[in-house]
């Protein structure tokens, strides 16, 4: 992905390079994943980006704009499991 850190410390995601990361020589569209984690009450936006890993050649990486601060990231994952 394409993206930008401002002065503030603040990471903006404004394009996609490509449209799929290949995980265990699967096809994963992160658009996919981020669908899954914007359905969360709690999350007011997410991006997925797939990032090298030398087990299954990409994983994907999620960042999410919380709605509050209460969600940590253990509930992420738990969430997440439980939607598959």
């Amino acid at each position: 992905d394409i993206g930008f850190v401002d002065e503030k410390g603040q990471t903006y995601i404004v394009d996609r390079l490509k449209e799929l990361i290949k995980v265990k020589g699967l096809q994963v569209a992160p658009a996919e994943l981020e669908d899954i984690l914007l359905s969360h009450k709690e999350i007011q936006d997410a991006a997925v980006i797939g990032v090298p890993d030398e087990k299954t050649g990409e994983k994907p990486r999620a960042y999410v704009v919380r709605a509050n601060n209460s969600l940590n990231e253990a509930e992420v994952k738990q969430f997440i499991e439980g939607s598959s």
